[in-house]
């Protein structure tokens, strides 16, 4: 079964996001391939971390009060 078109500009976002993404030999993500692949991509990295909070302000972050 195909992925949902959600499914694939999320993964796209998230491939963005990380710098990279496991594809097929001509260069078509994985995700892209079923509902199966995309969700396991979505699992896998929809958790990296995107934000250095380690630096800045914490209001910087939309964290008032911190």
């Amino acid at each position: 079964m195909q992925p949902t078109n959600k499914q694939i500009e999320y993964c796209h976002i998230l491939a963005e996001r990380n710098g990279s993404c496991p594809c097929l030999e001509d260069g078509t993500p994985i995700f892209e391939t079923s509902m199966v692949e995309a969700d396991k991509f979505i699992k896998q990295h929809k958790k990296g971390k995107w934000i250095d909070r380690d630096n800045g302000n914490p209001e910087d972050w939309g964290i008032p009060n911190h």
